[in-house]
């Protein structure tokens, strides 16, 4: 997964612009010490490389090399690696907005579609219009406002895990019925 890698020489040359990715610091003799997410990678490694008061500076020293996987809902992917590779350095983190962690999985062992990207649709308003079920209804139902509602059906953002479980097995659907990944062409970065 981790084929391609980069040391603090290499800063220079990584996109300057956004770049929405997950990034993994290894240590010596291929140690995973911390797992990351950056909308801007260039001024992520600098400020883990060269800045003294960054959230890493404390294992500076350890850190030899990197590696970037770009994706378009870094989140997700975060936790998802954080939970798999059980990094050195990372914090436990609070599950929070990683419906699409579950899919992953499947994503990152199929090499053949490593180099491109994914959008997660949301087809929720499909499925509540079908069972006559108004956003609002939702809502209520589940204890949270109706604008979070909406955002989950425009695909602005999407549930917890736990929650869109609740919401699938409401509907009498699984969670791929209501949130399919569409994949799309690389930018030509991929997996760095």
């Amino acid at each position: 997964m981790f084929e391609k890698r980069y040391t603090k020489a290499d800063i220079e040359n990584l996109p300057s612009g956004r770049f929405p990715c997950v990034y993994v610091l290894f240590g010596e003799g291929n140690e995973i010490l911390y797992v990351g997410k950056s909308e801007r990678i260039r001024e992520r490694m600098k400020a883990h490389f060269f800045n003294k008061s960054s959230n890493t500076a404390h294992f500076r020293e350890e850190m030899k090399e990197f590696s970037i996987i770009e994706t378009f809902y870094n989140k997700g992917l975060e936790m998802y690696l954080i939970k798999k590779l059980n990094p050195k350095h990372n914090i436990e983190r609070h599950e929070s907005q990683v419906l699409n962690e579950i899919f992953y999985e499947k994503i990152l062992k199929d090499k053949s579609h490593a180099m491109n990207s994914y959008n997660l649709k949301s087809k929720l308003g499909q499925f509540l219009k079908r069972a006559g079920i108004k956003q609002s209804q939702l809502a209520d139902m589940l204890g949270v406002s109706k604008q979070l509602v909406n955002a989950w059906v425009a695909g602005r953002s999407f549930p917890s895990l736990g929650i869109a479980l609740v919401i699938a097995k409401f509907l009498e659907c699984s969670l791929e019925d209501i949130w399919v990944f569409e994949e799309e062409p690389s930018r030509g970065l991929g997996i760095l």
